[in-house]
């Protein structure tokens, strides 16, 4: 068991023989958040020209219209 004074960091993985969880269970842990603090959850997928890839994740929450 991780004690709750320390975060889940490399070295307090390591010692207490903690597994991080899953990406399925990582986005499902985001989605929930992102529903708690009443925002929404974007996920994209960008490409350059040069062949590079990323995903990105937007979380808007606390949206004000003027």
């Amino acid at each position: 068991m991780i004690p709750k004074s320390t975060g889940p960091g490399a070295l307090t993985r390591k010692e207490f023989g903690y597994t991080a969880p899953s990406h399925e269970q990582l986005m499902e842990e985001l989605e929930y958040i992102t529903l708690e603090m009443g925002g929404q959850m974007e996920k994209t997928i960008t490409l350059n020209s040069s062949g590079r890839s990323s995903k990105k994740i937007i979380i808007e929450y606390n949206v004000e219209e003027k």
